[in-house]
């Protein structure tokens, strides 16, 4: 399936069988995950001006340049320093997203046209702390952390064991 690149999901705990009594809550768990990715869609969506492309190509830059610090200390930085930020490629873009690599490029170039990515030489784009900094971006990332925490409390009533 395109974008189920598996090595975009580093760090992610993989799916195994669910026990028996854990079923009973699989469907509630299912549309409280989906009423959190929806949310995060639209958020998305609004900062970019309806370009849903344009956001999850973003959102694939920004958390793949991070990926490698997720777990560190660092990865809590707000925002994440630059240096610490890897450049991604437009046809690993492509794999993560599972969108041909010259429409990607197409997006990816109009983006660091918009200042929204940089070109890090060969090595590919990053997503600049600039960025992350600008008005929309920051009521965007306020919104998306009030979500997290419903997304908390609806799972922990939901698994309590």
């Amino acid at each position: 399936m395109p974008g189920s690149d598996s090595s975009s999901l580093e760090g992610s705990e993989r799916p195994g069988s669910v026990a028996e009594d854990d079923f009973k809550n699989i469907r509630a768990v299912c549309r409280v995950a989906a009423h959190f990715i929806l949310r995060s869609l639209v958020l998305a969506n609004n900062v970019h001006h309806g370009d849903a492309v344009e956001a999850l190509i973003f959102t694939a830059i920004w958390t793949t340049n991070t990926s490698h610090i997720r777990g560190q200390d660092s990865f809590n930085e707000v925002p994440i320093p630059e240096d610490l930020r890897r450049p991604v490629t437009v046809a690993r873009l492509a794999q993560v997203v599972g969108i041909p690599p010259e429409t990607v490029r197409r997006y990816v170039n109009r983006m660091v046209d918009l200042g929204l990515c940089r070109r890090i030489g060969r090595k590919g784009v990053i997503v600049p702390e600039s960025v992350f900094l600008r008005p929309d971006m920051v009521g965007a990332a306020k919104e998306q952390y009030l979500a997290a925490r419903q997304l908390q409390r609806a799972l922990s009533q939901l698994l309590k064991g």
